[in-house]
């Protein structure tokens, strides 16, 4: 892989994230949250207490919805 190529790569791969987000049950900001409570994001939140958790309840219920789907 050249030089250039691998600048790319965080660019095309960023790309690709936002159009599986556009596509998802999910907005952006649930899977911001699903990934910080996993553990693989370090990044604070600009929302009160309040919208986070009821954000966290959202994705809750999406995500249990999406296991009943799937079963």
């Amino acid at each position: 892989m050249s030089e250039s190529d691998s600048s790319n790569f965080p660019n095309i791969l960023n790309e690709i994230i936002h159009k599986i987000i556009e596509k998802s049950l999910f907005t952006e900001r649930q899977i911001e949250i699903i990934l910080k409570q996993k553990g693989t994001l370090d990044r604070e939140f600009g929302c009160s207490k309040g919208a986070y958790f009821r954000q966290v309840a959202q994705s809750r219920g999406k995500l249990e919805g999406l296991y009943y789907s799937i079963i």
